[in-house]
């Protein structure tokens, strides 16, 4: 099919890869080592969070707001009755909120969805990683990250043993939530950790037929190449409870 025109000058080959790179001077001043106090100067350490939700967007590029639905299903702040209908009206607000002018085209940008949610009342702050070192402590100490980057085919689907690889032509962007890392040391990593050994864990919106029951391995060199390439890693404070009706 031929590529489809989004805002900004982006394209994507799949409809449902429509994530809108936003990168926003200010959010500068609201580094991950702001939110994780003395926690930054510890060494991270190997984290999965649980996550027992598996949203799917279907074919319509809402991935920016169910990566941000599923954030906010996850602990360590859970917040009850996040539904589809929810991801979608975060995704629909998102565009409220983004760079680009209207409602009435496809896709939305990270930072749009993290303030509609933030309008919807559920969550507090975002704070966002512009480092590696940033990354691995967050994922540690404080919780998931929803992440914007790339989506290379060589994403598409995992492995024999479940890692995907940003290898391939790029088909569009994709927001997504990153539920964990694990972490093996002796390498020349940040803190002596081996990036080839070291993986991150990402927990997709397209169901749980995707990858290895909805989830998905990514060496951790790998997502540093990808962080580096036009990515956004986005921490949020959830205000745990019930979603109002």
């Amino acid at each position: 099919m031929p590529a489809i025109v989004l805002r900004g000058g982006y394209t994507t080959n799949d409809p449902r890869l429509d994530r809108l790179p936003e990168k926003d001077p200010n959010s500068r001043n609201y580094p991950t080592r702001r939110m994780l106090g003395k926690k930054a100067d510890e060494t991270p350490k190997s984290k999965m969070w649980s996550l027992n939700l598996w949203l799917d967007q279907g074919e319509e590029g809402a991935c920016t707001g169910f990566s941000r639905a599923h954030n906010l299903a996850s602990s360590p702040r859970v917040v009850q009755g996040v539904t589809e209908e929810l991801a979608h009206q975060l995704y629909q607000l998102a565009k409220h909120h983004d760079q680009w002018p209207g409602m009435q085209y496809e896709g939305s940008s990270v930072l749009g969805a993290a303030k509609a949610a933030c309008e919807m009342g559920l969550i507090t702050e975002f704070h966002w990683a512009f480092a590696l070192e940033d990354f691995l402590h967050g994922m540690a100490f404080w919780g998931p990250a929803t992440v914007g980057c790339n989506w290379h085919r060589g994403m598409a689907n995992p492995d024999a043993n479940g890692y995907i690889h940003p290898t391939g032509p790029i088909d569009g962007g994709h927001a997504i939530l990153i539920l964990g890392q694990e972490l093996v040391w002796g390498g020349d990593g940040p803190y002596g950790i081996d990036l080839d050994k070291s993986y991150v864990v990402w927990h997709n919106s397209w169901g749980k037929p995707w990858g290895l029951q909805g989830r998905a391995k990514m060496s951790m060199r790998d997502f540093d190449t990808l962080r580096k390439a036009d990515s956004e890693v986005c921490f949020s404070t959830d205000v745990a409870g019930k979603v109002a009706a």
